[in-house]
Formats: structure tokens, sequence, C-alpha cells
């Protein structure tokens, strides 16, 4: 009993340690989690990119997806919104249109009806428009690549379907040289030059200027970041991190740490994080949306899923099938989350950025619990709570938060099916 105490105090101080140690080893990402915005409840956006130039049935497929889009509202009236990330145009050659050095754009009268159908899903609120890109590729890239890839080659010479899907994946990227292995970055006066025309191209064409931007690849570099700010940009979808180019194996190389929600980059852009998917031609389908959904709900975050064009552009079963899960998606995250609600990624940004009350979380009890769901999603950060008992008194406290919470947090009014 007499080194009872003293054992019992060199135990305590070296879990204070241990405890000190980790937090002070993971501050960036404790503090991080905790500016990240936080949401008082569900939300969930749907963003399809690569839509732009195509053949003339992508406007039929853009018309189902509205049209199921139209069958549901939230609690607050409002459509689900799936915002449309579009390619502004195409090599000429690949159009059968001309030479390869010359573009066609979504203006030209034979896609007429995918720009009326993309203005009028925007008009009803159903879709909102996004810059992709004037193009899905940096073109001189591609003509370079076009000398040594035949597969290259006979895409530019009209043989690719007007689908940019077809190509090599590393020359799908936009701001980065990636002709040649690992790619070079761009020159300044190239990068300022070609956001001009983008943003230029897209208020010309849809009589509105852009706001969002979803960099192809998600490759791009803070000059890039830099003009599209002066332009006029304002927020920058992510992946939760960014990337700069591409290595000798053609893939991603990342520039620093990862990115949040809600921050800020050069010339003040918003970055929102998309990381999670909506592909169900590639099996990624309504059930692994709502998984999707639940965490990114627990953890406080709006629900940003990637869908392609591709799901919806190839075998007609396949397309079928993808309007079908995107029905189901809906009406079942309206039945499992009555007080989910509907917005565009701009205006996510836009209340992120005004620190709307009425969308996030104030109350400092949910903010540390959903802090906590948070942290724990680092699996090295969980691993050493477990081991030196710091996860027991986090626990313990999302235990209390959850139990006072019962019946006086979110509202729960319900969605409904518009018939």
């Amino acid at each position: 009993m007499t080194f009872a105490a003293p054992i019992l105090a060199v135990l305590v101080a070296a879990w204070a340690v241990a405890a000190g140690a980790i937090l002070f080893a993971y501050r960036r990402d404790a503090v991080r989690a905790w500016r990240e915005p936080t949401l008082r409840g569900p939300l969930l956006i749907i963003e399809s990119d690569d839509w732009g130039p195509g053949p003339a049935q992508d406007a039929s497929w853009l018309a189902r997806i509205a049209e199921v889009l139209g069958r549901y509202r939230d609690r607050r009236g409002r459509h689900p919104v799936v915002t449309i990330g579009v390619v502004l145009a195409l090599p000429a050659g690949a159009t059968g249109a001309g030479s390869p050095s010359a573009a066609v754009t979504l203006a030209a009268d034979r896609f007429r009806g995918i720009r009326e159908r993309l203005v009028a899903g925007a008009d009803a609120g159903l879709m909102a428009l996004q810059l992709h890109g004037m193009e899905h590729y940096w073109r001189p890239a591609l003509i370079a690549a076009a000398g040594t890839d035949p597969t290259v080659a006979r895409w530019l010479q009209g043989e690719g379907g007007l689908r940019t899907e077809a190509l090599p994946s590393h020359l799908q990227t936009r701001w980065a040289d990636a002709s040649r292995l690992p790619s070079v970055p761009l020159w300044p006066d190239q990068i300022a030059d070609a956001v001009r025309e983008e943003l230029s191209t897209f208020a010309e064409i849809f009589g509105r200027p852009a706001t969002v931007a979803v960099p192809p690849t998600f490759v791009w570099d803070e000059r890039v970041e830099r003009e599209w700010a002066r332009g006029g940009i304002r927020f920058i979808v992510t992946p939760g991190r960014r990337y700069v180019g591409r290595d000798e194996a053609g893939g991603l190389v990342a520039d620093g740490e990862g990115i949040h929600s809600g921050e800020r980059g050069v010339g003040g852009v918003v970055y929102l994080v998309r990381d999670r998917y909506f592909e169900p031609s590639l099996g990624q389908d309504a059930g692994s949306a709502l998984a999707a959904l639940a965490e990114k709900t627990r953890a406080g975050r709006p629900a940003l899923l990637e869908m392609h064009r591709f799901n919806f552009t190839g075998d007609a079963a396949a397309a079928t099938n993808a309007v079908r899960e995107l029905d189901r998606l809906f009406a079942s995250a309206l039945t499992a989350y009555p007080e989910l609600r509907f917005l565009s990624t701009d205006e996510l940004g836009e209340r992120i950025a005004a620190r709307d009350a009425d969308l996030l979380e104030t109350r400092l009890v949910r903010r540390m619990a959903t802090w906590l769901v948070r942290l724990a999603e680092l699996p090295r950060l969980r691993k050493l709570a477990w081991l030196t008992g710091l996860a027991i008194p986090a626990w313990l406290f999302l235990l209390v938060a959850r139990t006072a919470g019962r019946g006086g947090g979110v509202e729960s009014a319900g969605g409904r099916l518009v018939t």
C-alpha cells in the first residue's frame, strides 16, 4: 500500500505525457479539423463532370437526369441539384470540322441540343454549371503526343466518337504538359491566356459567369488558381489534395498537405472537397452513395459525390441503370434522412464563406463531438488513441453528447416525393 500512490502517480504522469505527445504530433490535423465548417445536418450534391460537345443523344440523357431531379424536394422545397462540370470545346479534327490545331466549341449548331438542355436544367434549378475547362487536355500536348501514339492520332482525326474519355488518362490533364512523362509545367503566359479564353467562352455560351472550377483530372497549381481568382472563380472543387503534375508512370503528383473544405487558396478562392463517388457503371451505386452520405453526415461534412458522363453515354442498358440508381439514391436518401438538404456547390460555398448559421453548426458540444469523429478518421491517430487509452474519454464524451442531443438537435421535418 505504501508504494501504491507513487506508482499510480507515475502511471498517470506517463499516460499524460503519452497523451500530450500524441496531441502535439497531430496538432495541425486537430486544428484544421476544428476549423473546418461543421454542417447542422445532411447535405447531398451530385457532381457530374465531362459534359460538353458530344453526340446528340447526350441531350436526351441530360433530360432524363433532369426528370429524376424534378421528382424530389427537400423539406425546404428545394430540388436535388446535379452540378455539371462543363468542357467547352473539342479539336476541330475530332469533330470532322477541320484541323486538330483549331477548336470547335459547345456554341456550334451541331451541339445545340446539349447546350439548350444544360441551360434549361440550370434555369430550372436542377443543374448548376461549373467550369471543367476549355478542353479536357492541353491541346499542344495532345497534338505532340499524336506524333508518337497512333491511338491519339486516330482520335484527333475523328475516330474517338467525340469522347475525351477515350484518351489516355495522363493526356486528359489540362494544366500541365503531359505529352511526355513526367509532365512539365506550363508557362505563366500560357496559363493566363488559357484561363481568359475559357472564362470568356463560358460566359458567352451560357450568358452567365463561371464561379466554380473543377480542374480536369484534379491537376492545377497556384498560378492557375491565381488566374481563376482574377477571372471571377470563387470556388475550386478538389479531391482533398492539389495535384500539380504527372510522374513517370502517369500517376498524379501531389503538392503539399491535404485540403479541407472551407480553406482558402490563392486570391481568396474557397476549396470544397469531393472525395466520394456515385458511378453506377463502376459498381458505385445508390447503396455505396448512401454509405458515403452517412459517413459525411457523421463528420458534419457535405456529401459531394463524383459522377461522370460515361455512366450515361456508353451501353444503353448501363445508362438506363445509372438513371434508375440516381432515382433510387434520392428516394432512399430522403427516407433515411428526412432533414436532408439540397444545394448547389456554389451555394454551399457562399454559405460557408458567409458562416451561415442556418447551415453551419454553432453549438459547442455538437462541434466538439463532430471534431472527435473527424480525428477518429485518421487511422494512425485512432490506433494510438486506443493504445494509450486517450480514446476512452473521447468515447465517453461522444456517448454523452449523443444522449443529450436526442430529440433536440437537427429539425426532422420530412423531405417528400413530388408526384
